[in-house]
C-alpha cells in the first residue's frame, strides 16, 4: 500500500465517521426531544406496569421501556434543551461538529464557557475546563475533629449561585452568604455530632 492509497482510504473512512457522528448526534437530539415530551406529558400515570399498577414516574416507565436510567434519560432531555433546534429537532448549527458525549460534559456550562469549547476537545479536557472555570480554592478542614473527613470547598459556581439568587431577591449578597455559611456549619455540627 502507497502513502497516497493510504491517505485515499483515509480520508473515505474519515468522511463516513463524521458523516454518521453527524447523523448519531441527530438521533440523540430526537430521542431527548422524544423523551422530554413524554415526561412533560404525564403518560406515565395512565401506563399500567407488569404487575398492573400503574407507574408511579416517568421515569420508571423509560427505564422499563428503553433501559435508561434517571441520569440518561436527563442527559439526553437536557442536551436536546440546550443545543437542540426545537423547530427541526436537530443539532444547532455552532454544535454539529461535537459528538453526544462531548454536549453532555458541556451542559453544566454557562454561555462564556460554551464559547472557549471546540470540538477536537476531548471529554477530559472539556473537564478540565470545568474545573479551572469553577476556581476551586482548597481548604483545610474547617471542622478539628480528626474522626471526620469533612473537607470544605467554597467555588466560584456557590459564588454565582449566591449571587443570582440575591439579584432576584433583591437583598444584599452578603446576607445571602452569612445566612449559607451559617447554615453549613449547623449542619455540619449535627453530622459530626451523628459521628
Amino acid at each position: 500500500m502507497t502513502e497516497k492509497i493510504a491517505r485515499a482510504e483515509l480520508d473515505k473512512i474519515i468522511e463516513i465517521i463524521n458523516y454518521k457522528k453527524s447523523d448519531c448526534l441527530n438521533s440523540c437530539i430526537e430521542i431527548g426531544s422524544q423523551l422530554h415530551s413524554l415526561k412533560e406529558s404525564n403518560i406515565y400515570m395512565y401506563i399500567k406496569t407488569e404487575d398492573g399498577n400503574y407507574y408511579a414516574s416517568v421515569y420508571d416507565l423509560i427505564k422499563d421501556y428503553f433501559a435508561f436510567s434517571k441520569s440518561t434519560t436527563d442527559r439526553y432531555i437536557g442536551v436536546y434543551k440546550k443545543f437542540g433546534d426545537v423547530n427541526t429537532n436537530e443539532v444547532k448549527s455552532q454544535y454539529s461538529g461535537y459528538s453526544f458525549s462531548q454536549l453532555c460534559e458541556m451542559l453544566s456550562m454557562n454561555d462564556s464557557l460554551l464559547t472557549k469549547c471546540d470540538s477536537i476537545m476531548t471529554c477530559e479536557d472539556l473537564r478540565e475546563l470545568k474545573k479551572k472555570d469553577k476556581g476551586f480554592i482548597e481548604t483545610k478542614d474547617f471542622i478539628s475533629d480528626p474522626n471526620t473527613s469533612l473537607q470544605v470547598n467554597f467555588t466560584k459556581e456557590l459564588y454565582d449561585k449566591v449571587l443570582s439568587f440575591a439579584r432576584k431577591r433583591q437583598k444584599h449578597m452578603a446576607d445571602y452568604v452569612v445566612e449559607i455559611i451559617e447554615m453549613f456549619f449547623k449542619s455540619m455540627e449535627s453530622e459530626v455530632v451523628k459521628a
